[in-house]
């Protein structure tokens, strides 16, 4: 249920069996469906949002869904906007997501943040923040704790090739090499920062040479090979906990997807070209691959996603039906005590709605 329990079929060299749930065509479903319900992009009550389908088809169902396996639950995530197979994986469930994406009152960030920006404290998944790379230090804070509280885990923190641009990469893989702590910086090489071409961006061999440069041992893998990043990153686990220190992994993909559901990646690259690369996606080979072994054929995929559309569906038709955080929210859990500043702009607001209440939802408990 929940895009959960899907696969149970891999059995590789005998070391272990590994629910590979991640590599399904679930993710890219989930996008869609979260784009096109209730003509979302359309509405002036949504966001434009990211996509999914630019990972999951040929760019990250790899390295996030192929990593989850060697993980514990004790593991901390920061993430950018695009692994919500790692949350699935950890358990949360597409009403959670729904509501999320509606900003309802069943949202844990209380409709506060924009679509596609989950957290979860009881899956110790960081909420997700829009500014580009500050996830990194961030991760290496948290390995520093798990480090002087002598915990068996590590931190895992996504971003990718246009990330490696910013400061905060730099300057996080430089402390967590200093600092010497438990986290792995996974990179997702797509090959393009929204409309730029790596080519632009730098001239260094791709990302896992800046990590050497900075003293963090360093991992390219294919990340459009399921078994490749499983095996990486069972590895790099293994070391950052055992050495205490941090590891870089590259996996180097392709965004198939545009960059967001605001993008026409046609304007600045070819269709062959993201055909090319479709036809190579890690979705794509796996699902040859466990069709050639006989664990999977057509008719399962078309009842696997006839369900799973029946099941985003529903969930964010109950979402859409949930009233939002009540106004009150707006002024919450920042201050102690709220501040005669911020009172005062309640009351304007309150005061604001009695004087036009159709201008306001409906639905928002005052």
């Amino acid at each position: 249920n929940n895009g959960k329990n899907i696969l149970f079929i891999l059995s590789w060299k005998n070391w272990t069996k590994m629910s590979l749930r991640g590599f399904t065509p679930f993710e890219p479903i989930f996008d869609i469906s979260s784009l096109c319900c209730s003509n979302l992009q359309s509405s002036t009550t949504y966001e434009p949002f990211g996509t999914i389908l630019g990972n999951s088809a040929g760019q990250s169902s790899s390295p996030d869904e192929g990593l989850q396996n060697p993980w514990e639950d004790l593991q901390r995530e920061t993430n950018q906007y695009r692994e919500p197979g790692v949350l699935l994986w950890r358990g949360f469930t597409l009403q959670e997501f729904a509501n999320q994406l509606l900003g309802n009152k069943g949202d844990n960030g209380k409709g506060r943040q924009m679509p596609i920006h989950y957290g979860s404290n009881k899956l110790n998944y960081f909420t997700v923040s829009s500014t580009i790379a500050t996830q990194l230090p961030q991760a290496v804070g948290v390995a520093y704790s798990l480090k002087m509280d002598k915990k068996d885990a590590c931190v895992v923190t996504y971003f990718g090739d246009g990330t490696t641009s910013e400061g905060d990469f730099h300057a996080a893989l430089n402390l967590g090499a200093v600092v010497e702590v438990p986290v792995i910086f996974l990179c997702r090489n797509n090959g393009w920062a929204i409309s730029t071409p790596v080519a632009e961006q730098f001239r260094s061999d791709g990302i896992a040479i800046k990590g050497q440069a900075y003293g963090v041992r360093s991992i390219r893998v294919d990340g459009n090979d399921a078994l490749a990043v499983y095996s990486a990153i069972r590895a790099a686990r293994k070391m950052a906990i055992k050495e205490q220190r941090p590891i870089l992994v590259e996996a180097m993909a392709y965004r198939v997807g545009d960059h967001a559901s605001s993008d026409d990646s046609t304007k600045y690259r070819s269709m062959e070209e993201i055909e090319y690369w479709r036809r190579r996606s890690s979705v794509a080979r796996f699902r040859k691959w466990i069709q050639k072994n006989g664990w999977w054929s057509d008719e399962n995929e078309f009842e696997f996603r006839g369900n799973i559309k029946e099941q985003v569906s529903q969930a964010i038709q109950a979402a859409e039906k949930e009233e939002k955080p009540p106004l009150a929210d707006l002024f919450t859990d920042v201050y102690d005590q709220i501040p005669s500043n911020l009172k005062e702009q309640e009351r304007y607001i309150r005061d604001a709605i009695k004087r036009r209440p159709k201008e306001y939802p409906s639905n928002m408990p005052l």
